[in-house]
């Protein structure tokens, strides 16, 4: 059985900022969605909103888990939902650059 996160390790930066960008995507969508401007998620949050406008645009990628929660829970989402709906939007990105690499033997 072929191990999947040596797969992973092996990925490159761009495979990264890729799956991040779909973040911030997941992120903006969800608000726009749920009609909440950034000053709004920031009140539901607790974040202040040009730190929430740093996430949306890519600024800002290395949220504490505390961060993640609280910014989950004011979308309406579990942090778990949050991840697979990330997931779910970047798995292309993934999976073609994993064969662009030859990560796929």
């Amino acid at each position: 059985m072929k191990n999947q996160r040596a797969s992973w390790e092996k990925t490159d930066d761009f495979a990264v900022d890729s799956v991040l960008s779909k973040f911030c995507e997941v992120v903006r969508d969800h608000r726009v969605q749920l009609g909440l401007s950034q000053e709004e998620l920031g009140c539901l949050s607790g974040l202040h909103r040009t730190y929430l406008s740093d996430i949306e645009t890519g600024q800002r990628n290395n949220l504490s888990m505390k961060s993640l929660c609280r910014l989950a829970f004011a979308l309406q989402l579990t942090p778990s939902e949050l991840f697979q709906e990330m997931e779910a939007a970047a798995s292309s990105i993934a999976l073609g650059t994993s064969q662009l690499v030859g990560m796929d033997s």
